[in-house]
């Protein structure tokens, strides 16, 4: 059984999303169960082509995985924490209490 964990983060600058890309790595790499790390930024990829860009397809994807993980890994490091994150967290709190976030 593969679990599902989504990983929430800011993911505007370069330096963010290559952090994000070698966190999911890491995670993938040093787990004793098989995990399959979700990456919204990576998600949102199939909804960008030549016709533009589907915002909401994208904001459907990312709720939609929000709630259907088993766990999220939050990325709160900074003086202020992204706000999509925080929104992202709330969101599947929201859903259901129960639903597990670990903030870093």
């Amino acid at each position: 059984m593969i679990l599902r964990v989504i990983l929430f983060g800011p993911l505007f600058t370069m330096a963010e999303r290559q952090f994000n890309l070698q966190l999911k790595y890491a995670l993938e790499t040093v787990s004793k169960r098989k995990v399959e790390i979700i990456l919204p930024q990576v998600r949102a990829e199939r909804f960008i082509t030549e016709k533009g860009v589907d915002f909401e397809a994208i904001k459907n994807n990312c709720l939609e995985n929000a709630i259907s993980a088993v766990a999220a890994i939050a990325n709160l490091d900074g003086a202020d924490s992204d706000s999509g994150t925080c929104v992202e967290v709330g969101y599947r709190k929201g859903v259901d209490k129960n639903l597990y976030v670990l903030g870093f």
